[in-house]
């Protein structure tokens, strides 16, 4: 017989259909200081809390927020023209204000490339360096490239392996996609850099070099810093979104606000009240997302370690 405290069962369909449709992100219940709608208006996770209070949002960075694409469309007249160029969702939009557009936003892009072609005059031959779509173009024109932004560009690989003399070390040495060519040149690693880079944990443990300002905005870093909880740097850490949990029970400043980890979806209390006719308690839900970020951490290292090993197998063949 059926339990008179927990409701009708569902469709799992029909389930997953009005978590959906109610689900809203919700600021973490210990994050109780004054907010500031400046950085708030660039979090992606934010979107309920800027919906609800147009009147603060800050417009410049609304218009390069990704997710927001509903609320900018919904009010043409918060758009920023200058900033818009750079969100990556607003090509739509960008199309009508082409006369007007920043061209360093535009150029980088990577959603806009039939904007640009259709619009030479609009590329900004500087930053269209570190789009990651424009491989064919920048292939094309070596001799004005900007190797400052190509050395960071994730796509750029086998053009900076074949004019080693041109990259730029401390740009490459946080370009992900770059480890097997940093492993080839340790000399000329970046460490300060190379420490922010969530796929060369491997490399820096291996070296025994730690620089912590760079370790504490390393996603693939958490465990490092659970570890040596001393080295902390509060200021570096309140952007880390899978260290959000170490700033719980510390000082925190208005920086942490551009850290999307700050939202929780309340998604999963929809689920398991339709489900299970309860909600996780608050101890429930710190302890399991504690768990996930300390597993999503080490995937992070695990993975960066068999990328390596990778690389090496394949140059040896």
């Amino acid at each position: 017989m059926r339990s008179k405290s927990r409701p009708p069962e569902l469709p799992s369909c029909i389930v997953n259909i009005i978590a959906d449709y109610a689900e809203e992100n919700q600021l973490l219940e210990w994050v109780n200081m004054e907010l500031d709608w400046e950085k708030l208006s660039r979090n992606p996770s934010a979107i309920s809390l800027l919906g609800a209070n147009l009147d603060k949002i800050n417009l410049y960075w609304l218009s390069c927020n990704p997710a927001v694409m509903s609320i900018l469309e919904a009010n043409p007249n918060k758009i920023n023209c200058d900033w818009l160029p750079q969100n990556p969702n607003a090509t739509d939009i960008s199309e009508y204000n082409t006369v007007t557009i920043y061209l360093n936003w535009l150029s980088r892009n990577p959603n806009a490339m039939y904007l640009l072609e259709a619009n030479p005059n609009k590329v900004h031959r500087s930053t269209i360096c570190l789009n990651p779509a424009v491989i064919y173009i920048l292939e094309n024109n070596l001799s004005s490239a900007y190797w400052y932004n190509v050395s960071n560009n994730t796509s750029a690989i086998h053009i900076l392996r074949d004019n080693i003399d041109k990259v730029v070390w401390h740009s490459i040495s946080q370009n992900p996609a770059a480890i097997s060519l940093l492993e080839s040149y340790p000399d000329n690693i970046n460490w300060s850099w190379l420490l922010q880079n969530p796929t060369a944990m491997f490399i820096s443990e291996f070296m025994g070099i730690a620089y912590w300002p760079s370790i504490c905005m390393n996603t693939a870093a958490v465990y490092l810093l659970e570890n040596n909880p001393s080295e902390i740097n509060i200021r570096d850490i309140q952007k880390n979104p899978s260290a959000i949990h170490l700033l719980r029970d510390n000082y925190y400043t208005g920086e942490m606000f551009i850290n999307p980890a700050i939202f929780q979806s309340n998604r999963c209390d929809i689920y398991n009240l339709l489900v299970y006719g309860r909600v996780r308690t608050r101890e429930e839900k710190r302890i399991m997302k504690k768990n996930s970020e300390r597993k999503r951490s080490r995937c992070l290292f695990y993975k960066s370690f068999f990328f390596v090993k990778f690389e090496i197998y394949t140059r040896l063949l």
